[in-house]
């Protein structure tokens, strides 16, 4: 299982530990609030339609992720080779069947979390009644405090276990904020504070624009430390 899955591999450059990178020609929040509103729709849809077929839903996610990136890399990317990468990092048994919580991981080739040895079964054992609950009925309103509680033990078992670089542990810290798409109002319970996609510009993507979906409603555990990968050198 992933807890965040690498989204596309398609550079790795040096970046500036002052702020996180451009992603193609979109500041990173531009990318990450995109990307973000195509895997709410993904999770809506889900919610609405708990027993249909997520295959469908599935194969829309990815035609949304991939319309993101061609965006940003102003659509100079072969189609054929911005989904052959969104479909090899963005599975869709992990999304279909486990709602994507679940253990960091980085990319093929890499030397692996710098974590104590004991991570990743903790980490599935923060994430286990959350995955549970979700393949028993992906409508449950009880996944909303229970994903609550598997980012805050994820997030606190990061901080005491792993030693990340400071632009991961940010990208890490955004997607462990208090977006929760189970959540009526799309938070955690209790959340507070502003939205970290309010006034963020919207991309021209075709499929969030038809869903009318607006910047103050995406934050979802998806895309900044995956994005991020592709742009760090760890």
């Amino acid at each position: 299982m992933t807890f965040l899955a690498v989204v596309f591999a398609l550079v790795l450059v040096p970046a500036s530990d002052a702020a996180l990178p451009n992603v193609g020609s979109c500041t990173f929040m531009e990318y990450y609030c995109d990307g973000l509103k195509c895997s709410t729709l993904f999770y809506q849809s889900l919610q609405k339609d708990p027993n249909g077929d997520c295959s469908a839903k599935y194969n829309r996610l990815v035609d949304c992720v991939s319309k993101s990136i061609q965006i940003c890399f102003n659509h100079e990317l072969p189609e054929s080779q911005v989904r052959g990468i969104v479909y090899q990092f963005f599975k869709e048994s992990a999304l279909c069947t486990d709602g994507m919580a679940g253990i960091p991981t980085m990319p093929p080739g890499s030397a692996g979390l710098p974590c104590s040895a004991s991570f990743s079964s903790n980490a599935d054992a923060c994430v286990k009644t959350f995955h549970e609950k979700f393949a028993a009925d992906k409508s449950d309103p009880s996944l909303c405090p229970e994903q609550a509680k598997a980012k805050k033990c994820l997030k606190n078992l990061i901080d005491s276990d792993c030693t990340f670089p400071s632009l991961i542990q940010e990208a890490l810290d955004l997607d462990l904020g208090e977006y929760n798409p189970f959540c009526p109002n799309r938070r955690d319970p209790g959340a507070t504070g502003k939205d970290q996609c309010d006034g963020v510009r919207d991309l021209d993507n075709p499929f969030n624009a038809a869903a009318g979906l607006k910047p103050n409603v995406v934050q979802v555990l998806l895309f900044s430390f995956v994005s991020l990968l592709l742009f760090v050198k760890i």
